[in-house]
């Protein structure tokens, strides 16, 4: 019966072909012992992988900016409805829904 450390062995040995334990404990693998089929889906799987943190870090840097010019224009809208407020005015129900609509179209 195999031991796990020979079933794990085998199981390396059929994914990335023969390997070579050197003193510090690194491993070396020849290359030229994996099937050039196993190449070709090892390379497709790497590109997806590789596409997929590309976009990642696209969409991250979008969101960031996004998130940024929210806070800018959130800030600009609660600081002149404040503005507004504490001005002592009295405003008529529909000032107070123009002074609204124009905070609101700075949102966007």
């Amino acid at each position: 019966m195999k031991t796990f450390q020979q079933i794990r062995e085998q199981a390396i040995n059929r994914v990335f072909g023969n390997f070579i334990k050197d003193e510090d404990g690194r491993v070396h693998y020849d290359m030229s012992s994996i099937p050039e089929e196993e190449w070709i889906l090892f390379v497709a799987v790497m590109e997806l992988m590789r596409g997929g943190l590309e976009y990642q870090e696209v969409l991250g840097r979008a969101r960031e900016k996004a998130e940024g010019n929210l806070k800018e224009d959130i800030n600009r809208f609660y600081s002149r409805l404040r503005t507004e407020y504490r001005s002592g005015k009295r405003y008529s129900f529909k000032e107070w829904i123009s002074i609204l609509r124009e905070l609101m179209d700075e949102l966007d």
